[in-house]
Parts: C-alpha cells; sequence; structure tokens
C-alpha cells in the first residue's frame, strides 16, 4: 500500500489487531485516533534520501504473530520488568498506563508514528524502578520470520527510574530472508532524574526486509542515555533517531557504526536537542560504503534558547570503497542561544592511497589491505564503546561482512 492509498477501511483490522494483544479501552482509543492521522499525515522527512518508492505502509494480516526472543517475566533485581504489551496490561495495568501516556507514541507527527500505533503488532515494556542499579544487561532479542510475517509494527518502552542504571542489549534480525518483508519499529527510552542507560543494538534484517527503526531518548535532571548502534542490515533500512535533553546537566552521546553493500540503500538520521542548560550531546557516526550502495548521515544538533552552557558535537564520516557507491554526511548545528559550545566534523573519502599502498609494499593484496584500512577506520567508533560484550559482538559482524567482501 502507498501513502496515496486510504487506511480509513481498516477500523476492524485495527480492532482484531489490539484483541490480539488483549489491549484495554484506554489503548484502543489511542489506536482509533492514530488511525484516523494516518490520512492526513505525511512520512517523516529524511534529508537526502527519497524512500517515497519503499512499501512501508503495508497493512498487517490479523493472523501475523510476533517471533520473540526477548525475556518476558521479572528479572533476577528486585521489581525490575521485562514483560511484553500483553503480560503488561493484565500484571501491571495502571503502571503500564502511567508509564506509556509519557511516550512520544501517543503523539503522531507524521505518517510512521500514526501507522505503527494504529497497527500495532507487538510491544516489549522495561521497567527500572527508582534506585535501582541492574547488575548484569538485559539482553533483549527480536527475529522476523519473513514467511510468516509480512509486516511488523513493533514498540519497545525503556523506563529507567529516578537514580536508576541498566544497559540493555538489542538486536534485530530476521530469517526465512527469500520473502519480501515490512518492519516498522519504534523504541523508547525514558530516564528520569539521575538515571543512566547505556543502551546498545545490533540491527541485523535481511536484504529482502526493508524497515524504518525509530529510537527516541528523553533525559531527566543529570540522566544519561548513551547509544552505541550496529548498522549491519542486508536490505533497504532507515535508522532515525531523536534526543531530547530536557533535565538540566542530562547528557546523551549517539555513536553508529554502519556497513553497506550490494545495492542496499541505509539511512542513519540522528537529531540530539539540548533544552535544558548544561546539557551535552555527541553524534560521533563512521561508515563504509562497497559495491553499489548508498549510505546517508544526517547530524543534527539542535540547542534551544534558554539552555545556556550546553554543548552539540558531531563528527560523520564515510568510506568509499567503490567508484558505484554512493554517500552523504550532512552535518547541521542549529543554534538559538549565545552562551553555549556546539561543533562539526564530516567527511566523504576514498581509502587513504598511501595506507593502501604501503599495505600492499609489505606483501598484503589489496583487498587485504583495504579490510585492514576499514578496521581501523570503524575502530574509531568501536573504542568508544564501553561494554566488551556489545564491542566484540559488533566486530564479528563486521568480520563477517568483510569476509562477504572478500569474496
Amino acid at each position: 500500500m502507498r501513502k496515496t492509498d486510504s487506511f480509513s477501511p481498516y477500523r476492524n483490522t485495527v480492532k482484531h489487531l489490539s484483541q490480539n494483544l488483549n489491549e484495554p479501552e484506554w489503548f484502543l482509543n489511542y489506536r482509533f485516533e492514530a488511525l484516523q492521522s494516518t490520512d492526513k499525515l505525511e512520512p517523516p522527512k529524511i534529508e537526502r534520501l527519497n524512500y517515497a518508492a519503499w512499501n512501508l505502509w503495508q497493512v498487517p494480516t490479523i493472523q501475523s504473530q510476533t517471533v520473540s526472543n526477548s525475556p518476558s517475566h521479572s528479572v533476577n533485581e528486585k521489581d525490575v520488568l521485562v514483560l511484553d504489551f500483553k503480560q503488561a496490561f493484565l500484571e501491571q495495568p495502571e503502571l503500564f498506563k502511567t508509564i506509556y501516556q509519557k511516550t512520544n507514541f501517543i503523539h503522531f507527527e507524521h505518517l510512521f508514528d500514526a501507522f505503527t500505533m494504529a497497527f500495532l503488532t507487538d510491544g516489549l515494556f522495561v521497567y527500572i524502578p527508582d534506585n535501582i542499579q541492574v547488575k548484569e544487561p538485559l539482553e533483549l532479542s527480536f527475529l522476523q520470520n519473513n514467511q510468516l510475517e509480512k509486516t511488523i509494527n513493533r514498540q519497545v518502552l525503556i523506563y529507567a527510574g529516578a537514580n536508576s542504571s541498566v544497559e540493555i542489549m538489542d538486536k534485530y534480525s530476521s530469517i526465512e530472508n527469500d520473502k519480501e518483508a515490512i518492519a516498522n519499529i519504534q523504541i523508547q527510552v525514558i530516564a528520569e532524574d539521575g538515571a543512566k542507560v547505556q543502551y546498545s543494538s545490533l540491527d541485523q534484517f535481511g536484504e529482502n526486509t526493508q524497515a524504518f527503526i525509530q529510537r527516541t531518548g528523553r533525559t531527566g535532571r543529570d540522566a544519561e542515555i548513551h547509544w552505541a548502534l550496529g548498522v549491519m542490515n542486508n536490505g533497504d533500512v532507515i535508522e532515525d533517531i531523536h534526543v531530547n535533553l530536557e533535565g538540566q546537566g542530562s547528557t546523551s552521546d549517539v555513536k553508529t557504526v554502519a556497513i553497506t553493500h550490494g545495492d542496499q540503500v541505509q539511512g542513519v538520521n540522528v537529531n540530539v536537542t539540548n533544552i535544558g542548560s548544561y546539557s551535552l550531546g555527541n553524534i560521533f557516526q563512521h561508515g563504509v560504503t562497497l559495491d553499489e550502495s548508498t549510505l546517508t548521515f544526517n547530524g543534527i544538533g539542535h540547542i534551544l534558547k534558554n539552555s545556556k552552557n550546553s554543548d552539540a558535537q558531531q563528527e560523520s564520516r564515510i568510506l568509499m570503497l567503490s567508484d558505484n557507491a554512493r554517500a552523504d554526511a550532512n552535518p547541521i548545528l542549529l543554534i538559538d542561544e549565545y552562551e553555549v559550545q556546539a561543533g562539526h566534523a564530516a567527511s566523504i573519502s576514498r581509502v587513504n592511497q598511501e595506507q593502501l599502498y604501503y599495505l600492499m609494499s609489505r606483501g598484503l593484496e589489496r583487498k587485504q589491505a583495504e579490510k585492514l584500512i576499514i578496521r581501523g577506520f570503524l575502530g574509531n567508533v568501536l573504542k568508544e564503546i564501553s561494554l566488551s560484550e556489545v564491542r566484540q559482538e559488533l566486530i564479528d559482524t563486521i568480520e563477517r561482512k568483510l569476509a562477504q567482501y572478500d569474496n
């Protein structure tokens, strides 16, 4: 289905999807509100990336069931919850409702928001109470079966209470990749005053999966959200990250590594907004393009008025390994206050010929030398990722990608 089609005849589909999750009336009302908005809203604009031909707005079948490895029970720490939405409605109805109504999920700024909410097929709720330090990382995993699930619309809500801390490792992948499929994913992280969240994700959707993955974060006073994203998909994927640094002294940094190959298109759009004074936002992106692929990095740092003594920094760099590849690195700084710091760096380059000549003069073949240069280039981001498990898994994934390139 294209944007020119109307979604309004699908009211019964929305009802059936809601019944599958045993949703209460208040949640169904949000679905209906979203459905009404779908015909009025346009898809989100991603600079330098035209995805109008992507068929993201495919209404899911009522029988669609999600295959997810995410844990669906309380973990060892007291009162920490990891529940799918169906369980949350049954086991924690008031808590879930209170927190859900704080999210961006119920506000529909563009078609992606409204469509995902109206035709939601799956959801996960992670709750960390106030003053709880979760000692072991929480591992979440989502697996889409393209044979069974043509369209998945998913929401993940991560809530970290005041002065809590948690590390979350998130993975997205698909099987039966000879079949075409769609994935629309919304992830929201809310970090209350003094909370610290380390969120890492490895995205590996298959070559026949088109996906729009939106991650949003909101910080309270002195809160921190640190993002480490491995954009290692094989299909056409948009990664859209928005972080609002609302609290005074809050911090967020977004570190991304990406590889594109074949004829795939990937776009990474990162927007960090400084709202509270003394807030700090960093965007750090490195990517590699191979074959005839396209990679776009957008970095938007926005310092609002009255957010004095804030800092917005960004770096976006892409290494091109093919004359037929396309790359865009677009830094944008929007500054509405005087007493702040801000800076950006962006580059698109080919392999350094002097480095290549040096390595080949030491007996390496050209592709071996290029792979070493790629490892070093991406390593500048990888070394900034604090979690050794995440860093190693990203390194292993990069090695697999480069092995395909070698062939």
